[in-house]
């Protein structure tokens, strides 16, 4: 970080950990100014105040929710320099529309940037900016705010400032030998906000004042091949260039979809020891859904056994992570001479009726070792005939904590899952009962309407995941949940991560981290009459078990359990290069800057053809005729 001369974070009244987490980083590193307010200002005018107050040539705008590679900055600042003229400067991304570069199977997003920092940049166009990460001229922008308070909230805020810098003749480019890691949930908006109706309502806004040089850049992108929308999920583009690389850990999952929490565990393993350094990947054989993957996670999955050959020089260790991904394991396992092992997550003896019980205790022998997520499942593998090593598995400590916000003591949360060992119908009918005794019911996960509730003044959420559903358990007195056999409970160790009381059905796999009346409650009977939860809204011991709920995450946790990991596996940090293969082609995004300046130029030389024919006598006085053909042809 030679180049930085400072980094301003803006804390916009955050939460209690948030700000301690700031202040911590603050106190080791003199670069940092920690920028706290005690009233939240928006998104907007915080990145107004901070940019008013930066004293650098250059500034860089970053969002919270991006992670930068190695050696940036001096990316960011020979761009910014190659040419007087360049106002606004971004690089590649994970999630940005225009600006996205895609992994090839098994790829971390490291491997993409690698393979773009050996390249020379060319520095092309961009059209437009996303204000997720942007370099910016400040000498140009000091005399006015830099993005419009205008747009309230947010959203076309950064397209504005696009606009605005290309109307005063400066240049705005993409930093193409740069990739930095987006994830597209940031903190900027809550569960409260309806992000549609804002991106509406921005949208008439900017076009009232750019609709035709908007429609201009988006007519000069889908001539460069280019995608023109501006907010929308995108598959990007892939590089053929990929590293041949050494692994150490290899896990197979049977599909990768956002509905199942033990999938992303497998995930959020891998993303974890790949920040820790550890070289490790995953191979997807069964549906994977994309959009889960691009926007939540820093690895890309193998979808081919082909593709894992081809780019995997040696792996140590392979993991299955379910019955029937055993096979694929232990097949991977012997190609590279590696330790086979396993991830159980469940009591899949009992799964699908169990219709394969008898393949599931005949694999568990099979393997070199098995790791378990809890004691409950330990001693479901002792049963079995083998051992496993525990694994303090829980949430992510980064992820789910108390977020600073009003919490309403008599409200719950419910979640809508489609398995009936869920128990999701005796949640409801437990939330029924709270309702009467004047709780706010909250759902969560499956749309309402596909349930047909009959309960009245349910606040329905839909799908959550991470940082939204930690606001949600942060605003709530309690969490309902009433599975009938669950290996851990992660739902219920996120909502008491966040502060909201699990009440739980049975304890299973949380057993000995939740104790009943310490930190958690379990339901006295299936069907739990309106005055136990009268009792507890009564009673003032609950917030001493408010507060016993919020240590579990001293006991377990997603970073203990990834310690627990390398500890027993002996995994060392390395360096994430390896041996590069060849490039077989170009991104399609990869034009020099001439044939970038050629085709726009071609493309304006039509549009202005275009529009002499358009203002022309002979148009005008031609236009009866046009009418009355386009309606002749629909008639036919």
């Amino acid at each position: 970080m030679a180049h930085l001369s400072e980094i301003l974070i803006g804390d916009d009244a955050s939460d209690d950990f948030t700000r301690e987490l700031i202040a911590g980083y603050a106190e080791r590193e003199s670069k940092i100014r920690h920028v706290r307010r005690e009233h939240n200002l928006g998104f907007l005018a915080n990145v107004n105040d901070l940019f008013s107050s930066a004293q650098s040539e250059f500034v860089v705008l970053m969002n919270s929710d991006t992670i930068v590679p190695p050696n940036w900055e001096v990316r960011v600042l020979d761009a910014m320099q190659s040419s007087q003229e360049v106002a606004l400067a971004c690089p590649f991304t994970t999630n940005a529309t225009n600006l996205v570069l895609r992994s090839n199977d098994g790829q971390h997003w490291r491997d993409v940037d690698i393979i773009l920092s050996k390249t020379a940049p060319t520095y092309p166009p961009c059209n437009p900016v996303v204000g997720f990460f942007v370099c910016i001229r400040r000498d140009l922008f000091i005399s006015e705010p830099l993005m419009d308070p205008i747009f309230g909230k947010g959203y076309w805020e950064d397209t504005d400032l696009h606009f605005r810098s290309k109307s005063r003749g400066f240049k705005n480019i993409v930093i193409d030998n740069l990739l930095v890691f987006h994830s597209n949930h940031s903190p900027s908006f809550s569960i409260e906000h309806s992000l549609g109706t804002i991106n509406d309502q921005n949208s008439a806004l900017f076009m009232r004042r750019w609709k035709s040089e908007f429609e201009s850049a988006s007519r000069e992108l889908e001539l460069l091949g280019l995608p023109s929308k501006r907010h929308s999920l995108r598959d990007g583009v892939t590089l053929a260039s990929r590293n041949y690389r050494e692994y150490q850990i290899l896990f197979v999952l049977p599909a990768s979809v956002a509905s199942v929490g033990g999938i992303s565990v497998v995930l959020d393993f891998v993303d974890e020891l790949n920040h820790r350094g550890i070289q490790a990947a995953v191979y997807v054989y069964g549906h994977c859904d994309e959009s889960f993957i691009n926007e939540r996670f820093q690895t890309s999955p193998f979808r081919s056994v082909d593709s894992i050959k081809k780019t995997v020089k040696s792996c140590r260790y392979v993991v299955s992570t379910s019955w029937d991904s055993h096979d694929i394991a232990e097949g991977l396992a012997k190609y590279f001479g590696a330790s086979l092992g396993n991830l159980a997550q469940g009591p899949e003896i009992a799964f699908n009726n169990g219709k394969f019980a008898p393949m599931v205790l005949g694999n568990y022998p099979r393997n070199d070792f098995i790791f378990s997520v809890s004691s409950y499942i330990d001693e479901y593998i002792k049963i079995g005939g083998s051992d496993s090593v525990v694994l303090p598995l829980g949430p992510s400590r980064l992820r789910y904590y108390p977020a600073k916000k009003a919490r309403n003591k008599k409200a719950i949360a419910v979640c809508l899952r489609e398995n009936p060992l869920k128990g999701t119908g005796l949640a409801l009918s437990v939330a029924l009962m709270a309702q009467r005794a004047g709780y706010v019911v909250h759902t969560f996960g499956h749309d309402a309407d596909e349930w047909r509730l009959e309960l009245s003044d349910v606040v329905s959420h839909g799908p959550l995941h991470g940082r939204k559903l930690a606001e949600l358990f942060s605003s709530v007195g309690y969490y309902v949940d009433c599975s009938y056999m669950e290996g851990l409970g992660l739902l219920p160790l996120e909502a008491a991560f966040c502060g909201a009381i699990p009440i739980v059905r049975s304890l299973h796999g949380l057993r000995g981290t939740l104790r009943d009346g310490i930190n958690c409650h379990v339901l006295p009977s299936d069907f739990v009459p309106y005055e136990f939860f009268a009792s507890l809204s009564a009673s003032a011991e609950e917030e001493g078990i408010r507060m016993e709920a919020c240590k579990v995450k001293v006991a377990v946790s997603l970073e203990a359990a990834v310690e627990k990991l390398i500890q027993v596996l002996q995994l060392s940090p390395e360096s994430f290069e390896g041996e590069e293969l060849p490039i077989a082609e170009e991104p399609r995004n990869g034009r020099s800057a001439q044939e970038w300046e050629r085709l726009i130029s071609h493309n304006q030389h039509l549009q202005e053809h275009v529009e002499q024919i358009r203002t022309s006598t002979s148009w005008r006085l031609t236009g009866p005729l046009r009418i009355i053909g386009r309606k002749l042809k629909g008639i036919n």
